[in-house]
């Protein structure tokens, strides 16, 4: 009878067991193909990519734009931590034609960058020299470097960089591979909706000559065929007479109608401005989430006021 108990006992015990086994293969299983969902982290260096990036991931990966909202993408300075969080990312995005310097200082995986400017190395457009000013948190900094970097602006190349995305996605998750194709499709059909927007709305423009508060839309200018001279004004602060001399003597040189800003400027230089008969054209460069809307909707909305 102790025998016959104690058999007994082994055998149950050892129901028990493969229950208690069965079903923390179950419970681990389900925690491993959730940590798969989720384990996608992409790191980004600018809003534009960050909007690509998210169109194509949709829930699928997690897309970080670490950069605060107050500061220009461009001059930001990482923090120990951010470093730490690029460096464990799956993915870095980078703009690539110089964008964001401490990236020359930084050490990261070189297997994870993901260089989106590559494939028009070629067409990317040299820098005309440094100029070093300050303003925002951001302090001095310089428009300078080898290239211009507001590549985004011109949509053809914006559609090469969201497509540089979605290659490195299906390369990175080919499991996902369908999902970020069909993704991207829709993207990029709406971007060159866009493009052909803003084409239609420059139209009237191209071979003309432009002012541009900043010098930041040299590729959106030569992708519709203008001619731009640049400033260093801030749309929150008013011109000095000095600026203005400088100003009255370019315009005397190469008289032109339109000026292209990146936000609203002051009241005094709108006045101003109309006063020399240029109509202000508002052009945010989306270097930084915009306050409302989009990167489709906002470019959409600039080429209505045009």
């Amino acid at each position: 009878m102790g025998r016959f108990s104690f058999q007994f006992h082994i055998l149950g015990s050892n129901c028990v067991m493969k229950q208690f086994l069965i079903l923390w293969m179950f419970l681990t299983a389900g925690f491993c193909a959730q940590a798969a969902e989720g384990e996608g982290t992409v790191y980004v260096v600018n809003y534009p990519l960050q909007y690509f990036a998210e169109q194509i991931a949709g829930d699928d990966l997690d897309i970080v734009f670490p950069v605060p909202a107050d500061i220009d993408p461009a001059y930001w300075e990482p923090s120990v931590d951010d470093l730490v969080a690029f460096q464990t990312a799956d993915l870095v995005l980078l703009n690539g034609a110089g964008y964001a310097n401490w990236l020359t200082r930084a050490s990261l995986p070189r297997s994870r960058l993901i260089d989106t400017s590559k494939n028009f190395h070629d067409r990317l457009i040299p820098s005309e020299g440094k100029t070093v000013h300050s303003h925002g948190p951001e302090g001095e900094h310089s428009h300078g470097g080898s290239f211009a970097f507001t590549t985004w602006l011109d949509i053809a190349l914006a559609r090469e960089q969201a497509l540089a995305v979605k290659t490195a996605f299906v390369r990175r998750w080919p499991e996902q591979k369908e999902r970020f194709e069909k993704r991207h499709e829709k993207l990029n059909a709406e971007l060159k909706a866009l493009e052909e927007k803003l084409t239609k709305a420059f139209a009237p423009m191209t071979g003309s000559h432009v002012f541009a508060s900043h010098p930041v839309y040299q590729y959106l200018t030569r992708a519709h065929g203008l001619k731009a001279t640049s400033f260093h004004w801030e749309p929150d602060a008013t011109p000095s007479e000095t600026d203005w001399a400088e100003f009255d003597r370019k315009l005397q040189k190469t008289p032109v109608t339109v000026m292209i800003w990146e936000a609203e400027p002051t009241k005094e230089t709108r006045q101003r401005l109309a006063s020399k008969g240029l109509k202000i054209v508002i052009l945010p460069p989306l270097f930084q989430t915009p306050e409302t809307g989009d990167f489709l909707s906002t470019l959409s909305e600039a080429s209505d006021r045009l």
